[in-house]
């Protein structure tokens, strides 16, 4: 889907923030992911350890699959979006 599609910029943005202010435990839960995950990264590279690194790996993923979740989730209102659009249009 591009841009011009639907309309430009802005309305990605509003899309955005609209889909981070309805899903708050998916905001708090990347941070939180995302922090622990580089701390274990900073602790298997100052001890070596292979325990701190697998956990990063995993909190690294975790972190992934959040932001996939968002992505979908702005994709759908995008197309929502589209949707009612074209619909306006047809009437």
């Amino acid at each position: 889907m591009k841009k011009h599609e639907i309309g430009g910029e802005n309305v990605e943005r509003r899309i955005t923030k609209q889909v981070i202010k309805e899903n708050p435990e998916l905001t708090n839960g990347f941070g939180c992911l995302s922090f622990l995950a580089f701390v274990f990264l900073v602790l298997a590279i100052v001890f070596f350890n292979k325990i701190a690194l697998s956990i990063a790996i995993i909190l690294s993923g975790l972190s992934l699959m959040i932001l996939w979740t968002f992505k979908q989730k702005i994709k759908r209102k995008l197309e929502e979006y589209e949707w009612v659009k074209t619909r306006g249009e047809e009437q």
